[in-house]
């Protein structure tokens, strides 16, 4: 049975290696990551606006209202 597991995963494996590589992946995944890179300063902008907008701008500037001062 675990002869029988191990023989099946590994087949998973060297499956998913030759797909991997036939279908050229390794662009794809450059190509994700350039994208995710350049979408995360709109998304920030975005995201600060609208926390501006819903709960005022010193929450989106990040400034408590509590003034704590260590002792």
């Amino acid at each position: 049975m675990i002869k029988r597991t191990a023989i099946f995963w590994w087949n998973v494996v060297q499956d998913a290696t030759s797909l991997w590589l036939e279908r050229n992946a390794f662009s794809y995944a450059g190509s994700l990551a350039f994208y995710t890179l350049f979408s995360l300063a709109p998304t920030i902008i975005i995201a600060v606006t609208v926390i501006g907008v819903v709960m005022g701008e010193e929450a989106a500037q990040g400034k408590s209202s509590l003034n704590c001062r260590a002792p």
